[in-house]
């Protein structure tokens, strides 16, 4: 299945009284060929694996960054109750 495009037509001469008739000049050409699945090649896949592993490896930093900068943010501010405190 696919859109095919017609070769270019010309006349010919046929017969004994100079009848001419149209025909091809040259051969079909296919613009799109539809096909029955695709398959790719998983090209991006190295890169996102590297990506997601050096994201994963950073989370427990950045967490103890944050939450030490929350403690801290608490214990200069004397209205609020310390984290893991009891209520």
């Amino acid at each position: 299945m696919g859109y095919i495009a017609r070769p270019p037509r010309g006349t010919a001469p046929i017969g004994k009284n100079g009848r001419s008739i149209v025909v091809n000049l040259g051969r079909p050409r296919a613009l799109l060929v539809a096909i029955q699945q695709a398959t790719y090649e998983p090209r991006m896949q190295k890169p996102c694996d590297a990506a997601l592993k050096k994201a994963v490896g950073r989370t427990p930093v950045i967490m103890e960054g944050e939450l030490r900068d929350a403690m801290e943010y608490r214990a200069r501010r004397g209205d609020m109750r310390p984290l893991g405190a009891a209520a």
